[in-house]
């Protein structure tokens, strides 16, 4: 069975979807810099645009510093690879932070191992994200299946 870093991984890949251009995540718009420029970060990385492959290492280098984090939650570390991952995957997006506090009758649950309870605490607020994103998490809770 696969740890739970590599099932966030791939599930991440189809979630998010590639874009090799910069873009805001919030209206999915491209950025366009007016000054023209190359922008980069970190060691002379080009962030304008950026090669699937390299953007695949980049996403399981992030995957592994939130499951970093999350190691030292109990909870997380005594749940099974695949409801860990979507714990795994909701700290991706929400930030730890957001995961602990915005959701924190779904971590009560999982470290109950009340999955009914934990796949019902599994939500957005925005129907659209609930159903593409959270719904498919909540199926993964519920039946503990990749």
């Amino acid at each position: 069975m696969p740890d739970r870093i590599a099932l966030v991984t791939a599930r991440l890949t189809s979630e998010e979807g590639f874009r090799a251009d910069v873009y805001d995540d919030f209206d999915d718009t491209p950025i366009v810099l007016a000054s023209g420029g190359s922008p980069t970060i970190g060691y002379g990385c080009r962030c304008r645009q950026w090669s699937r492959a390299f953007a695949a290492a980049v996403l399981g280098l992030q995957v592994t510093d939130v499951d970093t984090e999350l190691r030292a939650y109990p909870w997380y570390t005594g749940i099974d690879e695949v409801r860990g991952s979507v714990l795994l995957d909701v700290a991706f997006n929400a930030g730890v932070s957001g995961l602990v506090n915005g959701y924190p009758k779904m971590v009560a649950a999982a470290s109950a191992a009340n999955w009914s309870a934990m796949a019902a605490e599994c939500t957005d607020v925005n129907p659209a994200i609930d159903a593409s994103r959270y719904a498919p998490l909540r199926q993964i809770i519920l039946t503990g299946a990749a």
